[in-house]
């Protein structure tokens, strides 16, 4: 029985050899068997898969907690990002909004800057979705805001990247 075993290593290895020297890799694979875990994790990117345009949670840096929290409500997306002429400057999460009337904090008076997380953690919209999922997973996030450059185009969630099935 163990020369069939045997006879499974050897092709298998002669496999990998013949696929290395033809140059055959993960990406390769992927191309080939898209609808696969494999494939999935490396066709999308993330402006695959983030929030765009009117779907996106997003006021001015000058706006007061109350207009910002109906912008976290209408859009749903749990953040509200905060922006000075398409430049992201902060970030304010449902978690953040908590934490401040846990405080007892009068958050109708203040402005949105007051608040926000300034410097959040962002990724380039041309990443993998799947890196995008790797680095909210070690920081502990939900959202991450999506960058063209400087510029914000978008924000993606962990929901987002398992809705599309790459995990």
């Amino acid at each position: 029985t163990s020369s069939s075993t045997a006879v499974l290593c050897l092709g298998d290895a002669l496999a990998v050899v013949i696929s290395k020297l033809n140059g055959f890799n993960n990406k390769s694979f992927g191309e080939l068997h898209p609808a696969g875990s494999l494939g999935k994790k490396l066709a999308y990117r993330v402006a695959d898969v983030m929030n765009t345009g009117d779907s996106m949670p997003v006021v001015n840096r000058n706006v007061l907690m109350k207009d910002a929290i109906i912008e976290l409500s209408k859009k749903g997306l749990g953040v509200v990002l905060i922006v000075d002429n398409d430049r992201l400057v902060g970030i304010v999460t449902d978690g953040d909004l908590r934490r401040q009337l846990e405080k007892g904090v009068d958050i109708y008076s203040l402005k949105a800057v007051s608040i926000m997380t300034d410097n959040p953690i962002t990724i380039q919209k041309d990443r993998l979705a799947i890196e995008a999922l790797e680095i909210m997973r070690e920081s502990n996030v939900a959202c991450l805001p999506v960058l063209n450059n400087d510029t914000i185009v978008g924000c993606i969630r962990v929901q987002d990247i398992l809705k599309v099935g790459i995990i």
